[in-house]
């Protein structure tokens, strides 16, 4: 058997897996596929894959659609190597090859990077800077906790003015280069959160400034609460587009790009700022996914965003 025919038996035994997962596996498994998808699987080396490492690291190799690789950093190395290594340790049980040459692989070294937040002086400005943006209300949930597939996936039915609570029970992310809509991972993840006033009152003229669209178009469903102006669910993908689009009108109140993540990380006084002494929905001892992290125009190096970008062709 080949090395493209291993990967994809191993991507189709994967039944238990979403789209969005399943997706994902296959790219990180792209280079491996690209370089030696026609070698027996007997014949694969660990310098085939030490070279692989390099290749990645350094950039330059073309994708199966011809676009040149940037760079890629350590933490998306490490996944394609963890994945490689799961490929060969399935085949490895099956009797294909005799031993798992990917297990011995060195990882690569990853820098520890912190995360940079907002001062309170630029969250009052970004605030009152979202009340003149159409999507200003997107920000403010994601300001508030929220990560971007629950944003892209909320519907008005999970929002309860009269309790003032918001529930997430959908999560809209891609898988491939389209849309798909899950119910959240984990329980952690489906959950109800108090609205403070002001992100009640932000909700209430969002749902207004909608209703103005709908009676213009002469109907229509507007399920959700970011939407189009014809009340169709943006992708996630035109989420993170619009966030920076947004952030470069916004050079008075913000200096460098900041990102959806680096919003749910913000200090103390951001969190006050929104309506709350702790906020809206503050992570619990846990740290946020990889789409939370790269979803909105990343604050952090060129780097970051740069490997979220070049390592996620699918977007």
């Amino acid at each position: 058997m080949t090395v493209e025919q291993v990967c994809a038996d191993y991507i189709a035994g994967r039944r238990k897996l979403r789209q969005s997962s399943l997706a994902k596996l296959g790219y990180d498994l792209g280079p491996l596929r690209e370089q030696h998808g026609s070698m027996p699987i007997q014949r694969l080396t660990r310098a085939h894959l030490d070279r692989l490492v390099e290749d990645l690291l350094h950039g330059g190799t073309r994708t199966a659609k011809g676009r040149v690789r940037r760079p890629w950093s350590a933490v998306a190395v490490h996944k394609v190597i963890t994945t490689i290594d799961q490929v060969l340790a399935d085949a490895k049980q099956q009797g294909l090859v005799a031993r798992n040459v990917a297990e011995n692989v060195n990882r690569v070294a990853q820098a520890h990077e912190d995360l940079d937040t907002y001062p309170e002086a630029e969250v009052g400005a970004l605030l009152a800077a979202l009340n003149e943006d159409r999507l200003g209300h997107a920000w403010e949930l994601a300001l508030s906790g929220l990560r971007r597939g629950e944003i892209a996936g909320l519907r008005w039915a999970d929002v309860d003015f009269e309790a003032k609570t918001l529930s997430i029970v959908n999560n809209r992310v891609m898988a491939g280069n389209r849309s798909v809509e899950n119910d959240p991972k984990s329980a952690a993840s489906r959950r109800t959160l108090p609205l403070p006033d002001r992100l009640v009152a932000v909700l209430r003229s969002a749902k207004a400034r909608q209703s103005g669209e709908r009676l213009a178009l002469g109907g229509g469903a507007f399920e959700y609460v970011v939407s189009n102006e014809a009340g169709e669910p943006y992708s996630p993908a035109v989420l993170s587009r619009y966030w920076r689009d947004a952030e470069d009108c916004r050079c008075a109140a913000h200096q460098a790009a900041c990102g959806q993540a680096h919003l749910r990380h913000a200090d103390a006084p951001a969190r006050c700022a929104v309506g709350g002494d702790r906020g809206m929905d503050r992570p619990q001892g846990r740290e946020p996914d990889h789409a939370s992290l790269c979803a909105l125009a990343g604050r952090g190096s060129q780097g970051r965003r740069g490997e979220f970008e070049s390592s996620c062709d699918i977007w």
